[in-house]
Order: C-alpha cells, then sequence, then structure tokens
C-alpha cells in the first residue's frame, strides 16, 4: 500500500511540474508590443483629451485594438498580435485622422509621434426648440389642472 501510495504521488508531482511548463510556455507567446503617440489640435496646439485610437487589421479591416488618450493628450496600445495595421484617430468636432500602415513585430514599440487632428464645422439650418407646458400640474397639497391648454 505505501508504495502505490509513493508511485501515486510521483505521478501527482510529475504531472503539475508538466502542466506548469506548458502554462509558462503559453505565457511566453503573448505580445508586449506597445503603440503610442500624442493627439493634438491642430490650429492651437493643445492636447485632445481623450480622443479614440483604434487599432485595424489590414487584412480584416476589424478594430483589434484601441485606446483612448489621457488628459495629457498621451496614448498606449498594448496586446496587439503580430501583423499590419493602420491607426484611425478620432474625437468629436475634428475630422477622423488615419495612420499609414504599420508593421507590428513581437515585442515592438512603435512610436505615432504627434497626431494633428483638424476640426470641423457642422452646417446645420436653423434649430427650433419647442416645449409644451403639461396641462397636469402636482404640487404639495392639490393637482391643478390648466383648462386653457385643452380648449
Amino acid at each position: 500500500m505505501r508504495h502505490f501510495l509513493l508511485s501515486l504521488l510521483a505521478l501527482i508531482i510529475v504531472i503539475i511540474l508538466l502542466s506548469y511548463n506548458s502554462i509558462y510556455a503559453q505565457r511566453g507567446g503573448e505580445a508586449r508590443n506597445e503603440i503610442s503617440g500624442i493627439v493634438t489640435d491642430s490650429e492651437t496646439g493643445s492636447v485632445v483629451e481623450y480622443a479614440t485610437v483604434a487599432a485595424f487589421n489590414l487584412k480584416q479591416n476589424k478594430i483589434l485594438g484601441g485606446a483612448i488618450a489621457k488628459k495629457d493628450g498621451s496614448f498606449s496600445i498594448t496586446g496587439l498580435k503580430p501583423g499590419k495595421y493602420y491607426f484611425q484617430i478620432s474625437f468629436i468636432g475634428y475630422e477622423k485622422k488615419k495612420s499609414k500602415e504599420h508593421l507590428v513585430k513581437r515585442n515592438s514599440k512603435i512610436n505615432l509621434g504627434e497626431i494633428l487632428l483638424s476640426r470641423t464645422m457642422l452646417d446645420t439650418d436653423e434649430i427650433i426648440v419647442s416645449a409644451e407646458r403639461s396641462g397636469i400640474e402636482y404640487q404639495i397639497d392639490k393637482k391643478v389642472i390648466n383648462v386653457a391648454q385643452h380648449f
């Protein structure tokens, strides 16, 4: 019986060691690359806070990652798989900007530098805001019905 328990214990230790090794090997395959830059206004030179930066895979034309610019306009995208990407930067009130294509390799660091966004103007017609007062008004001690609105 003792021999059986020692054999079983040895088998369990071998299985744990082999599974740890395969888990560790999988972690080593993670992409540790970083794409960074800063988003600024082309007219004023001030940073554009909270702009959206999306990473598009060139082959699939799908978003595979992205980031939001911080208060200082800087952004950092990590964890992209190796491949060819382009980056689209956008923010409300600015024209979308599309970068040239970049080859992202494993463990690479790419700095897109300063990305200048140009402001856009919205051309709209006259805007009319209208509202109606409710026909019924509730007060603390009574309910008031405005008869003039019903006729």
